[in-house]
């Protein structure tokens, strides 16, 4: 007589859904916790990020290119391209704000000087960034003076640049080892610490991994599964900064992946195939180490129950009592012994 003593039971979707939830929530949580009060200090200090932020605002501030748009906040909007139909009309634009805009007064007639060639000029230190002066010759024309204004963008554009880029690297520092540690504590660590590689949220909702064939998860599976996840959730998220746009993009890989999830046989995710996994009811489920335990397991119920068979007697029935079989007699015992007490 043969027995089947494996049972694979696929999990309940919502559950998977509910585990996901409380596991992003958990890692979200951490994941702010080290970025505010771990990495952030640290690059302050290291780095002195506070102080190139600063350098950076000032310095945009500085320039004219940023227009206060409400003073009691304190609110600056950016001059950029995005603003006008055209590369072209930007710089006209440019032009014009400089020459008529960031100076001590709009160039008019009574400013104006004209040159012996007829030219309109304007006089040294007319503008009112000392940056943009610096630019500027004894006496230039009007028209100098608005392609002078590009080259002064160009020149300070080079200086920002660096200054920027180095704010963009701390900030890259900052969010990717907060990501990196809360991801690697709760979605990689402890998968490796359970039995059934589970998350919190999975051992929460009685969910676990197990091999695709049917046996226990090995550590290197759990390992290659949580990785592509560490990619899958950094490509959705993280790429674009923090935000409504990155949690966004999140939502959406998210939806991907279980779609997928739910179409794919065996309700397996992008992660179960890549790592020959699967995920399972372990509740409900009962599976072995390897193909060896559960020959052996075999063996010991099949053997048991052929001794059953061979110490039945025609006159005898057998009967189950709680998780074992028995005679009659031995039910009887059973009673009489429970009675006694």
């Amino acid at each position: 007589m043969k027995s089947e003593l494996t049972s694979i039971k696929k999990p309940n979707f919502a559950k998977r859904i509910l585990a996901i939830i409380m596991d992003g929530a958990v890692t979200l949580f951490v994941f702010f916790a080290f970025f505010l009060f771990v990495f952030r200090p640290i690059a302050n200090v290291a780095f002195g990020m506070n102080d190139t932020i600063n350098k950076g605002t000032n310095l945009q501030l500085d320039s004219g290119l940023y227009v206060l748009t409400d003073e009691e906040k304190q609110t600056y909007t950016l001059l950029n391209k995005c603003d006008f139909a055209s590369a072209d009309e930007y710089k006209v634009h440019l032009k014009t704000y400089y020459v008529e805009f960031k100076t001590q007064k709009a160039p008019d007639k009574d400013t104006l000087i004209k040159d012996e060639h007829g030219n309109d000029i304007l006089p040294k230190d007319y503008y009112t960034e000392s940056w943009f002066n610096d630019k500027m010759t004894d006496v230039v024309t009007v028209e100098q003076a608005k392609n002078a204004s590009l080259d002064a963008l160009s020149d300070f554009s080079k200086y920002l640049t660096p200054v920027l880029k180095k704010i963009n690297r701390c900030k890259l520092f900052i969010t990717f080892s907060s990501y990196t540690m809360s991801f690697g504590i709760f979605l990689i660590l402890i998968p490796l610490l359970f039995k059934n590689g589970e998350t919190l949220g999975k051992k929460t909702m009685g969910l676990g991994l197990v091999s695709k064939d049917g046996y226990d998860v090995k550590k290197r599976q759990i390992v290659l599964r949580q990785l592509f996840l560490f990619v899958y959730v950094g490509a959705f998220s993280l790429y674009v900064g923090i935000g409504f746009t990155s949690f966004a993009l999140l939502g959406l890989g998210v939806l991907i992946y279980f779609v997928a999830a739910f179409i794919i046989k065996d309700n397996r995710s992008f992660a179960d195939l890549l790592s020959y996994t699967r995920v399972i009811d372990a509740k409900n489920s009962v599976w072995f180490k390897d193909p060896e335990e559960e020959k052996q397991k075999r063996k010991i119920v099949e053997e048991n129950l052929e001794k059953y068979n061979k110490i039945t007697e025609p006159d005898k029935h057998i009967l189950q009592v709680g998780g074992e079989i028995v005679d009659e007699m031995t039910k009887k015992e059973i009673e009489d012994n429970k009675n006694k007490k």
